[in-house]
């Protein structure tokens, strides 16, 4: 096993606590997280073990209740245009404070928490960042009507990473938006355009962090008139383009969530939980993937009394395109979830109004366009192809 998968499979563990991440060897520019996250407030969201997060803490010192402070300091000698335009014209307080600290690289942590109405925005962005690391937690937590939106992301990221934890938690009317995107990358532009301009509430948040690849974590828990859409996507993944564009203009609560994670190909976990009128749709697909274009496209357009479709499609796939377009535009409850799991092929369970189609098959074209249920499952084995598995992924008794 190499050691980029081997920093895959660990980052399962640390997902709950994306910025501690609990390395027993951390490298220096790692070790400045605990600056940012060991204390217990003001506005980082504490990471939970389900797509509800759990509220933030109270702030804890007279500091907490200012705006533009603790903005570009101690970054390294050649390190510039860190921590500008922070904090400014906010009504409400506790904006805009401690961005752009303890940077190597240029343009860290700028234009956080300005023009607020609401308090807690802006906060903790563009820290720590590794060096020749540029221009990651800017323009977050801006000219929101709400709280505590737009805190600590891009922060902690690895040497030559670009572009992370940018524009989230802005234009908010709601709380708790746009938080925790960004983080622990070595990859760039991971962790952008989440939680903005949302009615509702905890949108967007925990996305696009440490990951290896690029452009993970993007596009997520936008425009919502609800609740608790488009969080902990395209986080932990080796790969590229990774849980991107899920749970954006829902009316309804917990769309779009834990999509796109931990996949070592590219393209997996898109455009799920996206324009629903009901809730619980479009969760947990496309995680765990070997191979591209998994888990995309599920639980979707669905309206009131359509809800809890969409779900745990196209995970743990050695091959591409398998567990999409599941569940969309249903017209009943619990439609398309648990299809195209577990498959060493392509193009299995996709396209089904039923649940629990194409999974298990070592082969390609299993379990599509289907709207009964358990169909086109363990298909296209012989002892032999089982035992090649079995010595390649160290499973079980096979089918």
């Amino acid at each position: 096993m190499s050691a980029k998968s081997l920093r895959i499979i660990i980052t399962v563990s640390v997902l709950s606590s994306l910025l501690s991440l609990g390395e027993s060897n951390p490298t220096s520019w790692r070790q400045t997280a605990s600056k940012y996250t060991s204390k217990s407030p003001p506005f980082s969201v504490p990471a939970p073990a389900s797509p509800t997060l759990a509220p933030a803490a109270a702030p804890a010192s007279p500091l907490l209740l200012l705006n533009g402070a603790l903005n570009g300091n101690d970054n390294g000698p050649n390190a510039n245009g860190n921590g500008n335009d922070n904090g400014n014209q906010n009504s409400g307080v506790g904006n805009g404070n401690i961005n752009g600290n303890d940077n190597q690289g240029d343009g860290n942590g700028n234009i956080n928490g300005n023009e607020n109405e609401g308090s807690g925005n802006g906060n903790v962005n563009g820290n720590g960042n590794g060096e020749d690391a540029n221009s990651n937690g800017q323009v977050n937590g801006n000219n929101n009507i709400g709280n505590e939106n737009g805190n600590t992301n891009g922060n902690v990221n690895g040497p030559d990473s670009v572009g992370n934890g940018l524009n989230n938690g802005n234009s908010n009317i709601g709380d708790k938006n746009g938080n925790q995107n960004g983080n622990g990358n070595i990859g760039g532009q991971n962790g952008v355009s989440n939680g903005n301009q949302n009615t509702g509430d905890e949108n967007g948040n925990q996305n696009g962090n440490t990951n290896d690849g690029n452009q993970n974590g993007l596009g997520n828990g936008n425009f919502n008139g609800d609740s608790k859409n488009g969080n902990l996507n395209g986080n932990g993944n080796g790969g590229d383009a990774n849980g991107i564009d899920n749970g954006n203009a829902n009316e309804g609560n917990n769309n779009g969530n834990n999509n796109g994670n931990i996949n070592n190909g590219d393209g997996n976990g898109e455009g799920n939980g996206n324009n629903n009128d009901s809730d619980g749709n479009g969760n947990g697909n496309g995680n765990g993937n070997t191979g591209s274009g998994n888990g995309s496209g599920n639980g979707s357009e669905n309206k009131q009394g359509a809800g809890g479709s969409g779900n745990n499609n196209g995970n743990g796939n050695i091959g591409d395109n398998n567990g999409s377009f599941n569940g969309v535009d249903s017209s009943l409850p619990g439609s398309g979830n648990g299809n195209g799991n577990g498959n060493i092929g392509s193009n299995n369970g996709n396209n089904n109004q039923g649940s629990g189609n194409g999974n298990g098959n070592y082969g390609d074209g299993h379990g599509n366009n289907q709207t009964g249920n358990g169909i086109g499952n363990g298909q296209g084995w012989t002892a032999f192809d089982w035992k090649v598995a079995k010595d390649a992924l160290g499973v079980g008794a096979g089918p």
